[in-house]
């Protein structure tokens, strides 16, 4: 991955992950983090996975983000100086969903012990 892309990975990570936290509501005790933004290799595309706790509310914060990301591209484009912003979309972080089911087998075999 080139120098210029993982700067783009980047910035676009801190800036998509701001505008989630300021503009989108997820409703009472629901935390959404962005985990990590991957721009297609012609930078036309950012693919932002993101996470969620409880894991349970995960189908309900996707839709949400799926809804305002008309609303987050628009704010993406008049904050960033650049030519072409790439067209975000969303992505569910399975390395975390993994983890997340990894850990609760671990702790019910420990419980039944």
């Amino acid at each position: 991955m080139s120098r210029r892309t993982e700067k783009l990975n980047k910035l676009l990570h801190e800036e998509v992950a701001g505008l989630i936290s300021r503009e989108v509501s997820f409703g009472k005790g629901v935390l959404v983090t962005v985990t990590h933004v991957e721009v297609s290799q012609d930078n036309s595309e950012a693919f932002v996975f993101i996470t969620c706790l409880p894991s349970t509310a995960m189908n309900e914060v996707f839709e949400t983000l799926k809804e305002a990301r008309g609303e987050i591209q628009h704010l993406l484009i008049k904050k960033l100086q650049m030519r072409v912003v790439p067209k975000i979309s969303f992505q569910i972080d399975k390395g975390q969903v993994s983890a997340d089911k990894v850990e609760e087998i671990i702790e019910n075999i420990h419980n039944t012990e």
